[in-house]
């Protein structure tokens, strides 16, 4: 999955490394970031000759196939974690008839594990926005999940890389392999993260952070993850699943001093991220809210309930942006029905400091000082 919602709406679940820019040719031979989101489609087809029984085995070479699986018979982008692929047979028989096949799940996705590592930010991540702000404080929330969507417990290094933006992160681990390697060989290849050593792309910033999932409940690492400086950076997550298999999972942040030359900051993180510790609740219950204000001291007023039996309750801030907050609610009669948490928050003038620790280039039309006003249902 990529990462980069063009709404300041809530942070994007992360996994694997399709939301890292891969690169595309272009005519002057140069190089073009081409993210996963785009609608990129590529197809193949292989023949298969059965036996006098009616059966017959192939081995699909992805990296073969999509050397001439692009549009028109050109290279198509390789295969990176999250993408995925269909397998449809057709036959004709001897009177002509086509008979047809798919696989009985419809579309598989690549992964070299069942297990998945997820990365939720606790800010939005918008390049064309250049947000999170550098300085402003940044974290993740982290889930290892199993077959059955199930949690599983397991150590998450987390660490913060310099990158260019163009520097290659990831190749296609089977991109020397052929047809005819062994299965193997090529069960082997496939177990590979396809992530170049983080030392060809940038340089390590800090030291790392280590952090055991918890199903995402609270924001960690954020002392390592806020950005420093106004450049582009990779967060980068590494885990081993049950099976000893490494995963990675890893996106983009920030942006090169060029471009916020060339695109100076317009707007400013109005998002507010709001999770709970559990997926629900009953009568008397009591809801921890984690939620991270994008504001500088800012209040909290939260409304819940049902008709007649609504019920509010006011908390401070205080903190810089993007600092984390628990705020308990007590659940009663007002939610004997079901009920929704509405989330109002208020801050005075900004101090410029507080929203811009590290400077960036801003439009004439922003004043990062105002009051703001952001309602989370």
């Amino acid at each position: 999955g990529g990462i980069t919602p063009r709404s300041h709406d809530d942070p994007a679940e992360v996994t694997g490394l399709a939301s890292l820019a891969r690169p595309a040719a272009v005519d002057d031979d140069s190089w073009l970031p081409v993210s996963s989101t785009d609608e990129d489609e590529a197809s193949g087809k292989v023949t298969v000759v059965t036996g006098i029984g009616g059966r017959g085995t192939a081995t699909l070479s992805l990296a073969a196939l999509l050397e001439e699986a692009g549009k028109d018979g050109a290279p198509a982008l390789p295969c990176a974690e999250g993408d995925e692929f269909s397998i449809t047979a057709r036959w004709v028989g001897p009177t002509r008839e086509v008979v047809t096949a798919e696989l009985d799940a419809g579309r598989l996705r690549v992964a070299r594990s069942p297990y998945v590592l997820a990365l939720t930010p606790s800010r939005p991540v918008d390049a064309d926005a250049g947000l999170p702000l550098p300085g402003n404080p940044l974290a993740v929330f982290v889930d290892l999940r199993g077959p059955d969507s199930g949690k599983v417990e397991a150590e998450v290094t987390l660490s913060l890389h310099e990158w260019d933006g163009s520097a290659h992160v990831t190749e296609d681990p089977t991109k020397d392999a052929s047809p005819s390697s062994p299965p193997k060989q090529l069960r082997d290849l496939a177990l590979r993260s396809g992530l170049l050593p983080p030392r060809t792309w940038g340089s390590q910033v800090g030291s790392s952070c280590k952090v055991q999932a918890d199903g995402g409940k609270k924001a960690q690492c954020v002392s390592t993850l806020t950005l420093p400086e106004a450049k582009k950076y990779v967060v980068l997550a590494r885990a081993r699943d049950p099976e000893g298999v490494e995963l990675v999972t890893a996106f983009a942040v920030g942006r090169t001093p060029k471009e916020w030359k060339k695109r100076p900051l317009t707007s400013l993180d109005d998002a507010v991220t709001v999770r709970t510790d559990k997926p629900s609740y009953g009568a008397e219950d009591i809801v921890q809210l984690s939620l991270v204000s994008p504001f500088q001291d800012a209040r909290a007023l939260l409304i819940w309930g049902n008709g007649t039996e609504r019920k509010s309750w006011q908390h401070s801030l205080a903190g810089a942006p993007g600092k984390e907050h628990s705020l308990p609610v007590t659940l009663g009669n007002e939610c004997a029905y079901g009920c929704n948490v509405l989330v109002v928050l208020t801050a005075p003038d900004q101090k410029r400091s507080a929203v811009l620790p590290v400077e960036v280039p801003l439009s004439p039309l922003l004043d990062v000082t105002l009051p703001r006003t952001v309602v989370k249902n």
